[in-house]
């Protein structure tokens, strides 16, 4: 058999005449449609990214409108209006209740002071303030007062209120102490409050002294 030449094995040539690609480097062009393909690619992605995100916002406002509209039908329901107002005035009754045997406990531990007299102040207190307690010396005439107010104004104007009453010489407050949830109202804060105050003779003994 005889055998090939050198220049019988050019198969560089060979691949050029068959069209099939050399295995060079890519060309110049296919380098500048990637850098043209890229950024779109991206833009799309970010265009896709903020969709949704735009359709997450409006699924949350939409849900947030009919959690709004659901509340303003419950409040706007003369029945649930009618239930607050029973539940408020059952805690009106229970304070005016406990606040009443407080009277009667200090009326038995302090006969010296008249029913009356008690009986201004529970009426001065009303149902914003709950006296826990009644402590009186006798020998220089110091009523203390302590309590619970469902308000942060409540003590105040409380104190304010007995002021005006004219059974007391002098009303020494200094402020509150906040605590958690109040027995009238589970869903607020109290504040535990002491007064302190010189009773008038005149006006807050009994007709027995």
């Amino acid at each position: 058999m005889k055998a090939l030449s050198k220049k019988d094995l050019n198969f560089a040539r060979a691949e050029e005449l068959s069209g099939k690609p050399s295995g060079k480097a890519p060309s110049g062009q296919g380098k500048r449609m990637a850098l043209i393909v890229f950024p779109f690619l991206l833009l799309v992605a970010g265009l896709m990214v903020w969709g949704g995100l735009q359709w997450q916002y409006r699924s949350d406002s939409r849900k947030a409108e009919n959690q709004a509209v659901q509340v303003g039908s419950i409040l706007g329901d003369s029945g649930y209006r009618q239930a607050l107002l029973a539940e408020k005035r059952m805690k009106e009754l229970e304070t005016e209740y406990r606040n009443a045997w407080t009277v009667r406990q200090a009326l038995d531990s302090y006969p010296s002071l008249s029913q009356a007299f008690f009986q201004t102040i529970l009426s001065s207190a009303g149902t914003q303030a709950e006296i826990t307690g009644f402590v009186y010396s006798a020998s220089d005439g110091l009523l203390v007062m302590t309590g619970t107010a469902y308000g942060i104004l409540d003590t105040a104007e409380f104190v304010g209120r007995l002021r005006q009453t004219g059974l007391f010489e002098s009303i020494s407050y200094t402020g509150y102490t906040e605590m958690g949830e109040s027995s009238a109202d589970s869903a607020s804060s109290c504040y535990l409050f002491r007064i302190s105050a010189i009773v008038n003779v005149t006006g807050g003994m009994s007709d027995g002294e």
